[in-house]
């Protein structure tokens, strides 16, 4: 799990985001959430959780910390695409989920240019 934690730092700070260490985001509730990597531009804060498979469980943990934080959440799956009904729960909270192939394709879009053509559409993440 470490070189995939070390791409998605390598691959935020190449698309212009700040990554934020160590990863923990404080809550509304005042419980400090750890992801596995938080990397933030001037308006939102992006969420990475990393798991070797992702299941139902691993899909509410993340959304729990989403609820707490306000942070925008991503699953980085590392077996690749979830069941269809992990995909689908989600799907219906708001949080994407990425194979380890998808993370460069999805930084690339995050890039500055990327998020700055989005904000003057009035498009957010």
């Amino acid at each position: 799990m470490y070189f995939e934690l070390l791409a998605l730092e390598i691959h935020a700070t190449m698309a212009g985001l700040k990554v934020v260490k160590p990863p923990y985001s404080k809550g509304e509730s005042g419980v400090s959430h750890r992801f596995s990597c938080l990397a933030q531009d001037d308006n939102i804060t992006y969420g990475f959780d990393i798991y070797d498979d992702v299941t139902q469980e691993e899909v509410l943990r993340t959304y729990t910390k989403k609820l707490d934080t306000k942070v925008y959440p991503f699953i980085v799956s590392l077996r690749g695409k979830p069941a269809k009904d992990v995909a689908v729960l989600a799907d219906d909270y708001g949080i994407t989920i990425l194979g380890p192939a998808d993370v460069d394709t999805f930084f690339n879009w995050m890039s500055v240019p990327q998020r700055e053509a989005q904000r003057s559409l009035g498009i957010t993440p």
